[in-house]
C-alpha cells in the first residue's frame, strides 16, 4: 500500500473528509483483506459483495485524476474502486447524509497499490442515471 498519491486537499473526494466510525472500521477491515488477497481474487468473486470493478478513466474521475496526478491520464492507469458498505435499496446522497462510500485507488508497479480518493456519496462514480446530490 501506498499513500503517495492519496488525496489530502486537493478535490472534494479528499481523505480528510468526515469518517464515520462505520467508515474507518470497514475501511481498515477492507484493506486487511485486500493487502493479503489479489486483484483478480476481488474481481472473480461472483458475488461481488465489496463492488469491487476496475473503473474507466472519464467523467469525474478523470477529472478529479488530474488535480492530484496529471500525467497518470496520459499513461491509463489501472484505476479500481470498491464499496466499503452498501445498503440495499439505499441511495447515496450528500444533502441527506446517505453514504455509500467508495474508495479509489491505482494499481501500480510491482502491484502496489495507490490509495486515491474517498467518496463517501459515490458521486465519482454513479449509478447511471441517478442524481446523488
Amino acid at each position: 500500500m501506498s499513500y503517495d498519491l492519496v488525496d489530502l486537499d486537493k478535490t472534494p473526494y479528499h481523505f480528510l473528509q468526515e469518517f464515520t466510525l462505520r467508515d474507518t472500521q470497514s475501511y481498515f477491515r477492507l484493506m486487511q483483506n485486500i493487502s493479503v488477497s489479489t486483484i483478480n481474487d476481488f474481481l472473480d468473486n461472483r458475488e461481488r459483495k465489496l463492488h469491487f470493478f476496475r473503473t474507466d478513466i472519464r467523467g469525474n474521475l478523470k477529472k478529479e485524476l488530474s488535480k492530484i496526478s496529471p500525467k497518470a491520464i496520459e499513461v491509463n492507469p489501472l484505476i479500481f474502486h470498491f464499496a466499503l458498505y452498501t445498503d440495499e435499496k439505499v441511495v447515496a446522497n450528500r444533502n441527506k447524509n446517505t453514504r455509500a462510500p467508495r474508495i479509489y485507488f491505482m494499481l501500480g508497479k510491482n502491484g502496489v497499490i495507490y490509495i486515491l480518493f474517498f467518496d463517501p456519496y459515490h458521486e465519482i462514480n454513479p449509478i447511471q442515471g441517478i442524481n446523488h446530490k
